[in-house]
């Protein structure tokens, strides 16, 4: 994962994130964002986070982002379009 400028903004690029579990790497959501069950899934959960929210990426495939989020009760392991990401 790099970051780049781009009209004055903190922008992620995902390629290749060597993130896991035990090592995430901490973005941030740039607007509202369904999680998906799976990776280029065409049924959105009914979970999501918003614009602000602080996520840890486990995970990058294909332009999707396997985020990890602590919810009010528990953590929310979902996949997300990394598009969606910013660095915090």
């Amino acid at each position: 994962m790099q970051q780049r400028m781009v009209n004055g903004q903190r922008r992620l690029r995902i390629e290749h994130v060597n993130a896991s579990a035990s090592n995430p790497v901490a973005a941030q959501v740039k607007d509202k964002a369904f999680l998906y069950p799976e990776p280029d899934s065409r049924v959105a959960s009914k979970a999501y986070v918003i614009k602000g929210d602080t996520v840890s990426v486990q995970d990058a495939s294909g332009g999707w982002c396997q985020v990890s989020y602590q919810g009010k009760s528990k953590a929310i392991v979902r996949w997300m379009q990394c598009e969606l990401l910013q660095a915090p």
